[in-house]
This record gives C-alpha cells, sequence and structure tokens, in this order.
C-alpha cells in the first residue's frame, strides 16, 4: 500500500511542501530517540483510529517504543479520562477486556459475583448512538454525570431535541451549566477538593487526591450518590448480597485492584499507603513491579495473544468486528495495520465553501463551567471569536473587530472576527467553549464519527461567512491576536487595525 503514497501525492494530500516531507521523513528516521503525541484533532475525526495506528506503525518500524525519550504519548481532552478508559467508563469493559472473549467475561463475573448465564456481554454504546436511539424512542431515561453535553456533543439543536424529550438526570457542582437547564432532576455533586478518589495521568501516573474541605450544602460526592441509588435501585450479586457493597472510596479502589489484575492496567499492587508514600505510581503495579513501572514495552512483547487481548480487530471503514475464528494470534507480537486515506466527509460547497474547524483555546476548559467563573482567565478571552486568514478575510472585507455570521445547514453563529495566519486559507476556527445559540459553535458539526472510536467528527463542517456589520476590536481581541503571531504584531495585522479605527463605525 506504501507504493501507492509517493511524497508528492502525500505532500498533494496535506497540503505541504514536498520537501517539507521528506525533510520530516528524514528527521523520524536519524533521530536515536522519537516521542510523538497527538490531540482531539486525531481523535474527533471520522479517521481517527486509523490516524492514530499508523502513527503507532511509524513508531513500530521505527524502533521508537519501549525506551528512554521514545514512544507514542496519547493525550486526552479531560484530566480523568484514563481512568475512565482504564476502568469502562469510556464504552468498553473494565480492565481493557475483551467483550467478544469468553473467558475474559467470566473472569470479570467471577470477580464480581455474578452468574456468567445472566450476563449478556455486548458491546457498550457510544454517546452518539444512545443520541439516535433516544431520537428514535428507544431510550427514554438518561443520566449525565459531570459534563455539560448541551455544549459539548455536535449538532447542537439536534442535541438539544432529543435531550429535551428524555427524563434527563444532571449530576453537576453547578445549577447554571447549560445541560442542568433541560434537566428534570438535579444532583448537586462536589467537586475537586471536597472528595476523595484516585485519578490517572496520560503516562499511567496514578494520583491520590484527598479531601481538603467539606461540600457546600447539599452537594455530595458522584461515589456518594453512585453507591446510594445502587442500593436503592437493589443490584445484587448471584448470594444475594449487594453488588455495590463501597462504604467509602478506597473500598472501590481495592475492588478495582481486583478486577484490574492481571489485565494490561494491573493495579493489584497498589494501596492507598503506598500511593500516598510515593506521590505517584505507574501501572502495571504487581509483585513483577512493586513500586510501578517506569515504561511499557521495553521487551517488545504486546498485548495481542488471543486470550489476552483487548479486540480481535475492527474494520477502519466499516466497523465489522473480526471474530475470534478469524483472528490470526501474533502471539505478543504487534500489529501493523495500513490504512487507505478517505476524503473527509460533509466537504465544502459553492453554497457552504469555507471549513470550520472547532477547538480548545488555552484560557479556557471544556465548557467553561468553572474557567468562565475566572476573572483572570475569561478577561482573556470574554467571548467568542472567528479565526479569519486574511486572504479570505480580503475577499470577504472583513477586518479584525468587525461582527461577521456563520451559517451551516444545521445552524447560525455570529461572533467578532480575528484575521489571522494561524488557519489554512479556506479554513476558518471557533472555540467550541462559549454556551449555546447563536455562540456555540457545536451547533454546526454532525454526528458522523469514527467507525471503531465513535468519536464523533467535529473538525471539519462545511459553512458560510459573512460580515454583518463593521466594529473595533476590543482590547481582549487585540491581545489575543498578538499571542497567536508570537507577540508581535504582523503587517497585515497592522493594516487591519489601521482599517478599523479608520473607518467611521
Amino acid at each position: 500500500m506504501t507504493d501507492d503514497y509517493t511524497p508528492e501525492k502525500v505532500a498533494g494530500i496535506c497540503e505541504i511542501p514536498e520537501q517539507d516531507l521528506l525533510t520530516a521523513v528524514q528527521w523520524m528516521a536519524n533521530t536515536p530517540k522519537m516521542v510523538s503525541t497527538v490531540l482531539q484533532g486525531f481523535y474527533q475525526s471520522v479517521e481517527a483510529t486509523a490516524a492514530y495506528s499508523l502513527v503507532n506503525s511509524v513508531h513500530l518500524i521505527l524502533g521508537a517504543i519501549g525506551k528512554p525519550g521514545a514512544g507514542p504519548l496519547l493525550m486526552a481532552g479531560q484530566p480523568s479520562a484514563m481512568s475512565n478508559r482504564e476502568t469502562g467508563a469510556g464504552g468498553s469493559y473494565p480492565g481493557y477486556r475483551n467483550p467478544h472473549n469468553e473467558v475474559q467475561m467470566r473472569d470479570l463475573c467471577d470477580k464480581w459475583n455474578i452468574a456468567y448465564n445472566d450476563f449478556h456481554p455486548e458491546v457498550p454504546k457510544d454517546i452518539l448512538t444512545m443520541m439516535e436511539q433516544a431520537e428514535r424512542g428507544e431510550i427514554e431515561f438518561m443520566w449525565v454525570m459531570g459534563t455539560n453535553p448541551l455544549v459539548s456533543l455536535p449538532n447542537q439543536n439536534r442535541s438539544e431535541r432529543i435531550l429535551k424529550r428524555l427524563f434527563l438526570v444532571v449530576q453537576d457542582p453547578f445549577i447554571d451549566t447549560e445541560t442542568v437547564s433541560t434537566a428534570d432532576i438535579y444532583l448537586p455533586a462536589s467537586m475537586w477538593g471536597e472528595k476523595q478518589g484516585c485519578v490517572t495521568n496520560a503516562d499511567r501516573s496514578v494520583n491520590l487526591l484527598m479531601q481538603a474541605v467539606d461540600p457546600p450544602g447539599e452537594a455530595r460526592s458522584d461515589f456518594d450518590i453512585f453507591v446510594e441509588i445502587a442500593g436503592r435501585i437493589g443490584f445484587k450479586d448471584k448470594d444475594g448480597a449487594p453488588l455495590i457493597s463501597f462504604k467509602k472510596p478506597e473500598d472501590a479502589f481495592n475492588e478495582w485492584r481486583r478486577v484490574a489484575a492481571g489485565r494490561p492496567c494491573d493495579y493489584s499492587g497498589m494501596t492507598y499507603d503506598l500511593l500516598l508514600e510515593m506521590g505517584a505510581i505507574r501501572w502495571p503495579c504487581n509483585e513483577k513491579y512493586p513500586k510501578g513501572c517506569a515504561r511499557l514495552y521495553e521487551n517488545l512483547h504486546f498485548w495481542t495473544e488471543a486470550e489476552r487481548c483487548q479486540t480481535y480487530g475492527v474494520d477502519f471503514l466499516t466497523s465489522r468486528v473480526t471474530a475470534k475464528d478469524e483472528y490470526i494470534d501474533p502471539k505478543g507480537k504487534a500489529f501493523l495495520r495500513p490504512a487507505a486515506w478517505r476524503q473527509p466527509p460533509n466537504p465544502v460547497t459553492t453554497e457552504y465553501p469555507y471549513l470550520l474547524i472547532t477547538g480548545r483555546v488555552v484560557y479556557h476548559f471544556h465548557t467553561r463551567t468553572k474557567t468562565a467563573r475566572s476573572s483572570v482567565l475569561n478577561g482573556h478571552a470574554p467571548e467568542p471569536y472567528i479565526e479569519i486568514h486574511p486572504l479570505d478575510a480580503e475577499k470577504m472585507q472583513i477586518s479584525t473587530g468587525d461582527l461577521v455570521e456563520v451559517l451551516s445547514p444545521n445552524g447560525r453563529w455570529e461572533g467578532v472576527a480575528m484575521v489571522v495566519d494561524t488557519v489554512r486559507p479556506g479554513d476558518v476556527f471557533i472555540p467550541f467553549h462559549y454556551g449555546k445559540g447563536v455562540h456555540a459553535a457545536n451547533q454546526h458539526t454532525w454526528y458522523a464519527r469514527d467507525a471503531v472510536s465513535h468519536q464523533p467528527h467535529l473538525k471539519s463542517s462545511p459553512v458560510a461567512v459573512k460580515r454583518l456589520s463593521f466594529g473595533a476590536p476590543q482590547g481582549w481581541l487585540l491581545e489575543r491576536l498578538e499571542e497567536l503571531n508570537g507577540h508581535s504584531i504582523m503587517p497585515f495585522a497592522a493594516r487591519q487595525y489601521e482599517g478599523t479605527f479608520n473607518r467611521e463605525i
């Protein structure tokens, strides 16, 4: 397959000079160490799994893995995202277990003391599949914990219509989030510093966070709420005992140590006392690694054996799962999975000629639930804005500070323009942090998603852009523009300022 992708062809696809591509290849081929990291630009795409598989393949081919200064570092958008994936809360099973492997599922049932014959393992539904099922009336109840999907989900107007159809319970520290406004029941939850528990970093470091203060009012920790509701529902194990018998967070952690034992994320050797003593421990932590393991795959042995692997493989294009009897057991060796390049979905059209990219800015986290309350952080980016390349801005007669409208088949956005060359011609960028209605970038995105990971395709939506009115840039916008230009106003930006200030508003 590599023969089909000559440097000339790849450079054309990526819209970069061929010589730059060749230089990057030479650097990677000749360096003794290489660390790569990718963020939401990779994950939030219909090609997310294929793209990251190729990143892994480059490291495998170069031998840049399992040794100091080498390896792919997967970064997530949430502080405890790694914890969610390990425990199965990200749409899988605890300990990276394979739902299509009876041995692994029976092992899980034994650890939970539930009868395997009463257990029906299936691949958990991703959030967009659940939203589509709710839209069809197949789901009537949804419980949202610690997130603000009315802002973060794609196609916001559609998502809002669906959420309003459901009986919705929202568990959140803040009563004024956008999703809480659609809730039938609100459960006030405590925040970091008001509860105890562990989080895992992207480098597998586990930290124990201790409670510093009591939560205010009637707020309770997510753990306490979860345990009480489980008790009220009456979940039982096969002996009739409560399935969820935790009294304190350490009880849940000790159960997790048992469930994770023998899996890649083995916590069996960790204790609260050891975490407090060491400050942080990288899994696996067990008899072989009593103080944790600095790095994985030093012996180039991977979790690919038929009875140990998390998956037998999934087709990148169709999401068809490889059956166990089709699986070719590499016995600990790694796979190299080729992937052909495809055009992204929803290409630009004559009616919608620009490609919208959504993303984050350094001053805000996710849906601004907390950062908007900080006057220091919010002061640097208090309003939504759109980044437009100077060539496009010139064609549309848009200057920095002008009020701009963005239209798509899904909705309408408006905000101030920032003319800057941090985007490519033909692309525009809008931070997704800002609420709902005309300020929400995610009203333009779609429910398209990766066939394997089911991550939404949030990074390219066709839109139309036009100026609504002239405007003088506010101070925060000028400061933000200087930051994007490397703390120096570029000549085109200076011209934009001059033109804006000299116009009659």
